[in-house]
């Protein structure tokens, strides 16, 4: 979330929107362990009192 902010921030006439969308394999896979994770404690009642959250909505044209 904070890198997304700052990139908001060095915009330009000729930015893609779509970048921040593109990441390799590895990452992917790395983050969505660490999304595993947090679905786990919260399963366990773990609380996390730190963090963001962003809501996606697409609409497939």
């Amino acid at each position: 979330m904070i890198i997304s902010r700052l990139r908001q921030q060095k915009r330009t006439a000729e930015y893609d929107e779509m970048s921040e969308f593109k990441m390799g394999r590895f990452t992917n896979a790395v983050l969505e362990k660490v999304l595993d994770m947090e679905r786990g404690f919260i399963r366990m009642g773990v609380s996390l009192p730190v963090g963001g959250s962003l809501l996606v909505v697409a609409k497939k044209l």
